[in-house]
């Protein structure tokens, strides 16, 4: 997964909309087939350097994007399901991301920040990330 993932990101970003659409819907098909995997897989490509830096924000924004809407009955059937992943796999990503706020690039470092930051705004007030603050 983790390679059609990637290209499938690359081609998202893509100025071309004959590659666009099609790696759109692979993007909608892994969140769909594999849940957690995806998550898991979307934040090992924020910090993969072989990605330009266009697709690794797009990783970034697909995973802000699978655990926040705006839309308030959206952003409940969001949470429920991020709730609902093992917490090993939540601690996964967790420390993926808190690891992508040291890294250079500081676009990466302003999505891994929002990231944390709906992720915290679902866990702390259910006592959930209780290490998040001295971590950071």
């Amino acid at each position: 997964m983790a390679d059609r993932l990637a290209e499938a990101l690359v081609h998202a970003v893509s100025g071309d909309i004959t590659k666009r659409g099609p790696a759109e819907k692979m993007l909608k098909e892994f969140e769909q087939r594999n849940f957690p995997m995806y998550l898991q897989q979307l934040c090992a490509q924020v910090q993969n350097p072989k990605l330009p830096i266009p697709a690794r924000q797009l990783a970034g924004i697909q995973l802000k994007n699978t655990i926040v809407a705006r839309d308030e009955q959206r952003r409940h059937e969001l949470e429920k399901r991020w709730l609902l992943l093992q917490q090993q796999i939540r601690g996964n990503i967790k420390m993926q991301l808190l690891h992508t706020l040291n890294v250079d690039e500081e676009k990466l470092r302003n999505i891994a920040a929002q990231v944390v930051a709906k992720v915290a705004a679902i866990e702390i007030p259910r006592n959930q990330w209780r290490g998040l603050v001295p971590q950071l």
